[in-house]
């Protein structure tokens, strides 16, 4: 039965509460993450307090809003953020207009228990997973208005993404297999996409060239998939803690995952290409950096299968390059490098490596 939304006047009047926190971790249990391209800044859920917190380019975190009480899946759209939110009063999709940070619509969704994360399609649809009561909520955003979109053939939805060349939205499983199940949107029918075998997937995004990204908090880990599922998983990231809803910031070729048990987000560099981490293993292997985590200094060891140019940057923790360590020809065989950090401060630093049009990247860590 499709209904018809209610906007609260109030909520049309409220605007987000912006206080700045230099060098303060607002984090709490972060869900979901989005990049406000216009604004540069990453937009971050928080499901434990209902707080919306930005992150700038310098990784500076500020509150974007505390209006709302629990929230998890976040979504832009014609400038506009659209937040699922799931605890009175505030149980349904709200939406925020971001050219002037303003609370602008409230549709709820009163029957949802745990709605969790968002997608939208190429006619006005967005589809919201009800992770909790197994469904998921077609929204006429147009219309403002809602329907159950699909219920049989599901078992606790929760990350979803829109699959246009095949007119379908796919959602993660906790059926047997772990499959990855696609939803047509021609008629709601559910079918299995492809068995993953991956435990407690969270999170789905894709990137520019289509490949699906897959986040397990069994695994702690982030997977790839190709367009077409034709082939195995690659891992692209491990290492995490409860990652969610992970997010691709196909502008800056970034891979986002936020860490709900550690209260942080992680910025993982990847490759216009779309080639993730652990890839090109035929041309070359890239070595943990040791000792790991360091102070000062550390060294990155790599090995090439043949004489190549290879090119070896150090990124922050936004994926910029910092610096390059090796631009040129190099023989085949084993080679190492120290990179000093100077005076940059502690935290989260990538090391990518590129030869024969692959790519690698690994993530180290400063202490001191």
């Amino acid at each position: 039965m499709r209904r018809l939304s209610v906007l609260l006047c109030l909520a049309l009047a409220t605007t987000p509460h912006l206080a700045t926190a230099a060098g303060e971790v607002l984090l709490n249990q972060p869900e979901s993450v989005v990049f406000d391209a216009p604004r540069n800044r990453y937009l971050v859920s928080n499901f434990a307090d209902g707080n919306i917190v930005q992150i700038d380019a310098d990784l500076n975190q500020a509150y974007f809003d505390t209006t709302l009480t629990r929230i998890a899946g976040l979504f832009i759209e014609d400038d506009t953020l659209y937040v699922a939110s799931n605890l009175d009063p505030w149980v349904g999709l709200v939406g925020y207009d971001l050219t002037a940070d303003t609370l602008s619509l409230f549709i709820p969704i009163p029957e949802s228990t745990l709605l969790n994360d968002l997608t939208t399609d190429d006619a006005g649809n967005m589809y919201v997973t009800d992770y909790w009561d197994t469904k998921v909520f077609q929204v006429d955003l147009g219309a403002q208005t809602y329907e159950i979109f699909a219920l049989d053939g599901l078992l606790d939805p929760n990350g979803i993404v829109y699959d246009a060349p095949h007119d379908r939205v796919i959602v993660t499983s906790h059926f047997a297999g772990y499959p990855l199940q696609g939803i047509s949107l021609a008629d709601g029918s559910v079918s299995n996409v492809v068995t993953t075998s991956i435990p407690s997937q969270d999170g789905l995004g894709r990137d520019a060239v289509g490949n699906f990204y897959t986040s397990s908090w069994y695994f702690n880990a982030v997977f790839r998939y190709d367009p077409d599922f034709a082939s195995a998983p690659v891992l692209v990231s491990d290492g995490h803690s409860g990652p969610a809803d992970i997010y691709v910031d196909a502008l800056n070729h970034i891979l986002c995952v936020p860490n709900f048990h550690t209260n942080t987000v992680e910025f993982i560099p990847l490759e216009p290409t779309g080639v993730p981490a652990g890839e090109g293993a035929a041309s070359f292997t890239l070595a943990d950096n040791y000792p790991e985590p360091f102070n000062a200094t550390t060294t990155i060891a790599y090995e090439l299968a043949n004489t190549t140019h290879v090119r070896l940057d150090v990124l922050d923790g936004r994926g910029r390059r910092l610096e390059t360590l090796v631009d040129g020809l190099r023989p085949a065989g084993a080679h190492r490098i120290a990179w000093s950090s100077r005076d940059l401060p502690s935290g989260v630093y990538f090391y990518r490596l590129v030869a024969e049009g692959r790519a690698a990247t690994r993530k180290m860590v400063m202490v001191k």
